[in-house]
C-alpha cells in the first residue's frame, strides 16, 4: 500500500533510549508502526577488591561478568499502546536485570523482554592465591516471554578476567560472538620472590580482526574505565588494576583491584533501546 503522495512515511519511525536506572518508566508506541524492535541490556557485575599481603604474596580481585544482551522483533498489533521499561543499575556487587513489560513488574506473564545482570569479581582474602572472575549474566529464555512468537536473540555475558597472587590480572578479550559487552579485567598480584613482585591488572583487548583500517577501540589498560559508543553499539569492562580497577560501560563489567586495594570498581547500568517502523 502506497503513502499518500507516493511518500515514505517516516512518521512510524522511532528510536528510544532508556539509560536512567532503578525504577519503571513509560515507552508509548507510536501510531502507524508495524514492528518493534526492543534491545535489553542487563547491569554488569562489579569488580573485585585485591588481597592483603599474607605469607609473602596476593592476589587481585576478579574482574566483574558482563551483563547479557536480550532482542526481540515484534508486530506492533501484538502489543499493548505503553510498555514498561526498567533499566538495571549497575553497581559493585553483581548486576541488576533490565526489563520491558506490559506492566510495571517482572514477573514472567507481564515480560517482553528481559536481560540478566552479571556476576560481581570475587574479592582476594590474605592467604589466599586466587580471585574468580564474576560469571557473565545468563541467557533469558525466550519461553519465558509474555510472546511465545516473537522473533527473539538472546546472549549469555562475558566472564570477567581472574586475579592470581604473582600474576598479571587475567585479560580480556573482546567477543565476537555479537555480544555488544565485555566482562572487567582481573586485578594485579603479588610475589616476593626473585622475577616476581607487583604485577599490572588485566587489559581489555579489542577482537583481532580489528585493523588499522579502522580502530573501534584501543586497548583498555591500567585500571582505565571501559569505554561506551553508540555508533557502533558497544561498551567494554574496565580493565584490572594494579590499584584501582575501572568501572565498566553500560552492561560491562567493573575491573578488579591490584593487590593491597580495598576497592570495588562498579560495574556499568543496564541500557534498553526500542525502535519502531
Amino acid at each position: 500500500m502506497l503513502d499518500l503522495g507516493h511518500l515514505y512515511n517516516t512518521s512510524n519511525r522511532s528510536i528510544q533510549y532508556f539509560s536512567t536506572p532503578g525504577s519503571w518508566v513509560t515507552w508509548n508506541k507510536p501510531r502507524y508502526c508495524s514492528f518493534i524492535r526492543i534491545l535489553c541490556i542487563g547491569a554488569g557485575g562489579g569488580g573485585g577488591r585485591g588481597g592483603s599481603i599474607s605469607a609473602s604474596y596476593a592476589a587481585g580481585g576478579g574482574g566483574g561478568g558482563s551483563g547479557a544482551m536480550t532482542y526481540v522483533i515484534i508486530p506492533a498489533n501484538l502489543l499493548p499502546d505503553i510498555l514498561y521499561v526498567f533499566c538495571a543499575l549497575g553497581s559493585t556487587g553483581a548486576g541488576g536485570a533490565s526489563y520491558v513489560s506490559v506492566a510495571p513488574n517482572n514477573s514472567g506473564i507481564y515480560t517482553v523482554c528481559y536481560a540478566n545482570g552479571g556476576n560481581n569479581g570475587a574479592n582476594a582474602s590474605p592467604g589466599n592465591s586466587y580471585a574468580y572472575g564474576g560469571n557473565g549474566g545468563s541467557a533469558s529464555s525466550a519461553s519465558s516471554f509474555i510472546l511465545g512468537s516473537v522473533y527473539a536473540f538472546t546472549y549469555g555475558g562475558q566472564t570477567g578476567g581472574e586475579g592470581v597472587a604473582g600474576q598479571t590480572g587475567g585479560e580480556v578479550y573482546y567477543p565476537t560472538t555479537g555480544l555488544l559487552l565485555s566482562g572487567g579485567g582481573g586485578g594485579g598480584g603479588y610475589y616476593s620472590g626473585v622475577g616476581f613482585g607487583a604485577q599490572r591488572g588485566g587489559y581489555i583487548y579489542s577482537p583481532a580482526s580489528q585493523t588499522s583500517v579502522y580502530n573501534i577501540f584501543q586497548t583498555i589498560t591500567n585500571g582505565s574505565n571501559g569505554i561506551e559508543l553508540y555508533k557502533p553499539l558497544l561498551s567494554t569492562g574496565g580493565s584490572g588494576g594494579g590499584s584501582n580497577g575501572g568501572a565498566g560501560g553500560f552492561g560491562s563489567g567493573g575491573g578488579g583491584a591490584g593487590f593491597e586495594t580495598f576497592t570495588n570498581a562498579r560495574g556499568g547500568n543496564g541500557l534498553v533501546i526500542i525502535q519502531t517502523w
